[in-house]
C-alpha cells in the first residue's frame, strides 16, 4: 500500500510529515491522509514525494 511505503521510507530518513511536507509542497494534512490510507496521490503529488525522499518512485509506488 502506497501510504504504508511513503511512511516506511520517512521514517528511514528520520523525517517528520512536517518536514517532508516543506520538502515537497505537500500539505501536511494530505501526507498524513495518505499515510493512513484516507487519500490516494495523483502521478505528479507522488513524483513530488519521491523526489523528497530521494527515491526512484516505482520504489514508492511498489508493492514490495
Amino acid at each position: 500500500m502506497f501510504g504504508e511505503k511513503l511512511k516506511q521510507l520517512r521514517k528511514q530518513r528520520n523525517i517528520s510529515q512536517h518536514e517532508l511536507s516543506k520538502i515537497s509542497n505537500v500539505s501536511y494534512g494530505f501526507i498524513s491522509e495518505l499515510e493512513t490510507g484516507k487519500k490516494r496521490p495523483s502521478l505528479e503529488t507522488a513524483e513530488k514525494l519521491s523526489r523528497a525522499l530521494g527515491v526512484a518512485i516505482t520504489e514508492l509506488i511498489s508493492e514490495n
